[in-house]
Formats: C-alpha cells, sequence, structure tokens
C-alpha cells in the first residue's frame, strides 16, 4: 500500500464518528425516520453533533419533546424538538457559546 494511502486509512480509523437517529412507531409497529444526523470530528463545524438529553413537557401541553444538546466546533447550545408525523420541527435552538 503507498504510503499516502496509509496515512488516509490511519487519518479515517482516527476520527470519532457520531450518529443519531429518532424514528417513531406507527400503529402497525413499523418504525418511521423522523431525524437523523451524522456527523466526526472534522465535520462539527458543518454539522453539529446531537446528544439526546431527555423527553421534556417544554410549553406544558401534555405533549413530549426532545431536549438535545448541540455540539459543534463554535460550542455547545440546546435545542428542543417536537415530533410530526414524518419529522422533528425545531422548536428552539440556542445560539452556541464557547466551551
Amino acid at each position: 500500500m503507498p504510503k499516502t494511502a496509509a496515512k488516509n486509512v490511519e487519518a479515517a480509523i482516527d476520527l470519532t464518528y457520531y450518529v443519531t437517529l429518532v424514528a417513531k412507531a406507527d400503529i402497525y409497529g413499523d418504525l418511521r425516520k423522523l431525524k437523523t444526523s451524522v456527523t466526526d470530528d472534522r465535520h462539527l463545524d458543518e454539522t453539529p453533533r446531537l446528544e439526546l438529553i431527555d423527553a421534556v413537557d417544554a410549553d406544558g401541553d401534555g405533549r413530549g419533546e426532545f431536549l438535545f444538546r448541540e455540539v459543534s466546533n463554535a460550542g455547545s447550545t440546546w435545542a428542543v424538538y417536537r415530533a410530526g408525523a414524518d419529522q422533528l420541527f425545531p422548536l428552539f435552538q440556542g445560539t452556541p457559546s464557547g466551551q
């Protein structure tokens, strides 16, 4: 294997990948994808890492929303999403603050 190819393989091995998948079961038990987020250490400036914190009732309507921590190169922030039939809808997205 050429040295440049070996360096590329080593660089890819050193990466940490982050995958977030939110799915909802329908009445038949089949899963429907609502949101996916895939990123790695080198692309946090483009796509922040999503960490699920908890399900919360953010607006007090008795319906649960998802609380995520978004981590990017600019820092971290909080985001709240509501589950719809086919996707997650952002209710709140903060501004990143330095870590």
